[in-house]
């Protein structure tokens, strides 16, 4: 321990500080009175910078000494503790832990994504984060059972063996549509409870890159393509409603508008017309309260 080592300097400075008093005063007692107040300033002031600990926003700091617990964890500040304490930080703030399968995108080089085996037998690729953050009442906990990775090495192979069991109970059709927002939400709660017993606050599962068979695909299009068609034949169908409405309610229209009278005047006029054409006719107008029009040329 570099402090230690430090202690062991000062003293034996202030050993031959009290030493050199003596010998230049002649006098024992001067000399070891001397090298104490040297060995005890020295301590102190080796000691202290060892003894200040800054724990940033976001953190808590464990503490530990020979192998034991010493408190409860440091909050956020400046805190004074003896400077054999062994301080360790742990990030409080929340975090994500990310399995995708694009290079560079989460912690794992290469594809990281997760094969899982959906309820109709079919497999896929899927890309999952994970969004957490630890309890500082169980810091203590984690660092004696798990360690500062305790990520990496005890809740990725939880995710990893759980997020499959979630897609085992969806078919690739409806996880690939309208099932994704269901299966991120029986992901969490799912996962919630393991992650507790570890101290372990799970805030998201966010289960996105859905790429499920091209038969899967090709069956989605297909379905889509005949809801398409459905919704113009609908639209179709209601045109058409409409517009046999609107005929009908002309004829009613028409029905009461049109009079004997009506008929008459119109026929007039129409004989008019023809009588002034230049082509031979011949005109008959029978009698009655409904006279008919007959040209013959």
């Amino acid at each position: 321990m570099f402090w230690l080592a430090c202690l062991v300097a000062a003293v034996v400075l202030g050993v031959c500080a009290g030493a050199a008093v003596g010998k230049s005063t002649d006098s024992g007692s001067a000399g070891i009175g001397a090298g104490i107040v040297v060995v005890i300033v020295l301590c102190v002031l080796v000691s202290l910078p060892f003894g200040i600990r800054i724990i940033n926003p976001g953190e808590a700091g464990v503490q530990m000494a020979f192998g034991s617990f010493t408190g409860d964890p440091l909050p956020n500040g400046m805190h004074i503790v003896a400077p054999w304490i062994q301080v360790t930080k742990y990030p409080t703030k929340v975090r994500e832990y990310t399995m995708d399968h694009t290079s560079g995108e989460g912690q794992k080089q290469g594809d990281d994504s997760i094969a899982v085996l959906c309820k109709d037998r079919l497999q896929m690729q899927i890309d999952c984060t994970v969004f957490y953050t630890p309890k500082v009442e169980k810091l203590n906990w984690i660092h004696a059972n798990m360690g500062q990775h305790y990520m990496e090495i005890y809740l990725r192979p939880l995710i990893r063996k759980i997020i499959p069991e979630v897609f085992g109970q969806f078919d690739a059709m409806a996880v690939s549509t309208s099932g994704r927002e269901e299966a991120c939400k029986l992901a969490e709660k799912m996962l919630t409870p393991e992650f507790d017993k570890m101290g372990i606050t799970l805030t998201e599962v966010n289960l996105r890159h859905i790429q499920p068979p091209e038969q899967v695909l090709n069956a989605i299009s297909a379905k889509l393509a005949a809801v398409e068609t459905a919704k113009q034949a609908e639209f179709e169908a209601q045109g058409m409603v409409a517009k046999a409405k609107g005929e009908a309610e002309a004829n009613k229209l028409r029905q009461v508008s049109i009079t004997p009278m009506l008929i008459q005047w119109e026929q007039i006029q129409a004989n008019k017309t023809m009588a002034g054409s230049k082509n031979s006719k011949i005109i008959i107008i029978p009698s009655g309260s409904s006279p008919n029009l007959i040209v013959q040329p």
